[in-house]
């Protein structure tokens, strides 16, 4: 009996269609398997298969096809598709152009690589390619939202507001623009509506992941004597530590306070009674009567003014360790050169450890590394142990690194929780910051310029890059800031 690659093929469909992805998966194995020529079973395979979150195998399947068929669009979107997922970013990049010099007219190639440009790095690029999109299709809610993204990246938040509300237009309750416009509003210091539409983060894919543990009401504010509130911590480690100073105004309300927050970060808020109780993330909940996120404080708190928001009470976390300065005779300065590597801005916050090394070999500083992650290994990759201490090492959590910090004359680190972990303790912290994908934080009154003090903390003064890329200026800045390693600690 003659097999029907067609009809095996439309089952395939029909079954994804139902929500059955393992079988039309297992269905487009036996139509290659029966009919290898038959190139719409290729391309299906590896949609799904990248669908399925398997995007080296759908590499591995997508590739050839694209080039034996490059006159398929569709395969070469699929590829650009799975580059992405795979992080391959220039490879995505190939992929979508040569689909666009296929179907120049089609909208979504030119929204693809509008996002590949983006997730670069790129957003000139993108904004480039979103517009190109939007030129054939200015009903693309995702290029008017992710167009807005781009624009914030690049401090062109006005521009960003913009985008997002025709994204808004087309798409009321659309999170991502939401979001977005919240972040340029934030920047913008537009309090009041910024808080309202920074809420949406929640419903987004890319902020939205950690929800609440508890089913009670969420806490509008009002104040009820005795009742417990819990509040639970949904960002990253800075953003609870930037945002635990709030909880002050909780407590001042009468309510008793549960945090919940990642348990790295439990011992040292747990010292701090900062609240009633802190308990990590999946613990058992005591009894409450309402909860809150915590980074939607100030929203809940109606904090809508500059004073109310950017509350200078740094230092709030209170660390018992005796500094050791005067045994090295020279101030130990602690450094933090990378980020958390899936930080959406990661490709341009962290700058690595390579651009340090003549800073290192300076006689006149002790460094110690706060470095956590994959990327201590560069220490001894680049042969720079003997500048440092100590081996760098993983800390068992955040109070370990706190009493580290605590030791220190001086912190260098980039945006990162440890720059805010620094900051909260009042310690003089130098943070490096990029002229790319700034974030809405350090907005606060316009861009930072070189050595202004952050508002959020007295301490930390920012370094931030002048070219794209371009490290060389905030290293010559730092340098000459290296000598008043020793400026009064803030107690």
């Amino acid at each position: 009996m003659t097999f029907d690659a067609s009809r095996a093929f439309a089952d395939a469909l029909a079954q994804h269609a139902a929500g059955r992805l393992p079988d039309a998966i297992a269905v487009l194995r036996t139509v290659i398997a029966r009919a290898p020529r038959f190139a719409p079973a290729r391309n299906a395979i590896g949609a799904l298969l990248l669908e399925a979150g398997d995007a080296t195998e759908a590499i591995a399947w997508l590739e050839p096809l694209a080039h034996h068929a490059p006159h398929v669009a569709a395969a070469q979107v699929n590829l650009g598709n799975a580059y992405v997922a795979a992080r391959r970013f220039d490879e995505a990049i190939a992929a979508y152009q040569r689909a666009i010099a296929r179907e120049p007219n089609e909208a979504s190639n030119h929204y693809a690589l509008g996002r590949a440009h983006q997730l670069a790095g790129d957003p000139e690029a993108a904004i480039h390619a979103y517009r190109m999109a939007l030129s054939r299709h200015d009903q693309h809610v995702e290029a008017w939202s992710n167009l807005s993204a781009a624009f914030n990246f690049l401090d062109r938040y006005v521009e960003g507001v913009r985008a997002a509300e025709e994204a808004l237009r087309r798409a009321p309750s659309h999170a991502g623009a939401h979001f977005n416009r919240g972040a340029a509003l934030l920047a913008l210091g537009h309090w009041s509506e910024g808080w309202r539409e920074f809420a949406w983060r929640t419903r987004t894919a890319l902020l939205g992941g950690r929800t609440s543990p508890s089913s009670a009401p969420v806490w509008d504010g009002t104040a009820r004597a005795g009742e417990t509130v819990l509040v639970y911590a949904e960002q990253g480690f800075g953003d609870t530590l930037q945002f635990v100073r709030y909880l002050s105004l909780v407590r001042a309300r009468g309510l008793r306070v549960v945090l919940v927050c990642q348990r790295p970060l439990v011992r040292l808020l747990h010292a701090q009674q900062l609240a009633d109780v802190v308990l990590p993330d999946g613990a058992a909940l005591p009894p409450h009567e309402v909860q809150v996120s915590l980074s939607s404080l100030p929203e809940v708190l109606q904090l809508h003014t500059d004073a109310a928001v950017v509350v200078s009470d740094a230092p709030y976390l209170h660390i018992n360790s005796a500094r050791a300065t005067a045994r090295y005779g020279r101030p130990r300065i602690g450094l933090v050169w990378a980020g958390h590597p899936t930080h959406v801005n990661d490709v341009h916050r962290s700058l690595g450890l390579a651009p340090f090394a003549a800073l290192l070999a300076r006689d006149d500083v002790q460094w110690v590394s706060l470095q956590a992650g994959p990327r201590t290994s560069e220490i001894e990759a680049l042969g720079l142990t003997p500048f440092f201490e100590r081996a760098a090492r993983h800390p068992r959590d955040f109070a370990e690194t706190a009493a580290t910090v605590a030791t220190l004359d001086a912190v260098v680190s980039v945006d990162s929780a440890v720059a805010h972990l620094a900051g909260a303790m009042g310690v003089p912290t130098w943070m490096l910051l990029p002229r790319i994908g700034l974030d809405w934080r350090w907005m606060v009154g316009g861009p930072p310029s070189d050595g202004e003090a952050s508002p959020w903390y007295g301490t930390v003064r920012t370094l931030r890059q002048h070219t794209p890329h371009v490290w060389d200026d905030v290293m010559q800045a730092l340098s000459a800031a290296l000598p008043h390693a020793t400026a009064p600690r803030v107690s």
